[in-house]
């Protein structure tokens, strides 16, 4: 759940979603009009935020999981997990 995380920026949350769906460091610098040193340096933020050491790391850890970007994913997931009790 994302929205706990008071210093992932909604930035830092385009480039998680970039990194679930298995996109370079450069192709995400190209699509946020970035420099790719920019984008590793915020990844490098995203991953100490996780305590994970790498991308390699990060994508082990949290890709089997169902991650929630705003509110509003919390409350669907919420209505999702209720009606299936």
């Amino acid at each position: 759940n994302l929205t706990q995380y008071e210093s992932i920026t909604e930035e830092d949350k385009i480039i998680i979603k970039s990194f679930l769906k298995a996109k370079k460091y450069d192709e995400i610098a190209n699509e946020l009009n970035k420099s790719t040193p920019y984008i590793k340096k915020r990844a490098k933020f995203i991953f100490d935020t996780f305590e994970v050491p790498d991308l390699i790391s990060f994508l082990s850890t949290y890709r089997r999981y169902d991650i929630l970007f705003t509110k509003e994913d919390v409350m669907n997931y919420n209505k999702k997990v209720t009606q299936k009790i």
